[in-house]
């Protein structure tokens, strides 16, 4: 059974593990997680499955909360994980707008939003390194 919780220091190393795997140019660094658990503007979910972490999501809470990013291990996608955490999220901070950028070609995600009452409110053009626009969704 999948649990989900705030993730404690000791699942850092975990999740900079899942960054360096998974992700090429928007990777984090173990440091920079360790200052997002520091920082008292950054929560850190993560999705339990018998105390071992299968995914995450990265929030950045001020007058919004900006989605930095969710990532569901591969073995365990298609199974409701990320849709939990955006539950999660607007359940936790009722009323305050939710933000998250996607890459325009990544048509996974943005249906993955659109499904979860997500709407394109702007662009950013030329957003990745690869000259890819960014589309900024908001719930």
């Amino acid at each position: 059974m999948i649990t989900y919780h705030v993730i404690s220091m000791k699942d850092i190393a975990n999740i900079a593990d899942f960054e360096t795997k998974c992700f090429c140019d928007c990777k984090y660094s173990f440091q920079q997680l360790i200052s997002f658990f520091k920082n008292n503007t950054y929560k850190i979910f993560g999705a339990f499955d018998n105390e071992v972490i299968v995914g995450y999501v990265i929030i950045n809470i001020s007058d919004k909360i900006d989605i930095e990013k969710i990532f569901v291990d591969s073995n365990y996608r298609k199974q409701g994980i990320a849709s939990k955490f955006i539950e999660m999220i607007s359940a936790e901070y009722i009323g305050k707008k939710i933000i998250i950028e996607v890459n325009e070609n990544n048509n996974t995600a943005i249906n993955f939003y659109k499904k979860n009452g997500f709407i394109q409110i702007s662009q950013r053009k030329q957003y990745y390194k690869n000259g890819d626009n960014a589309l900024i969704f908001e719930k």
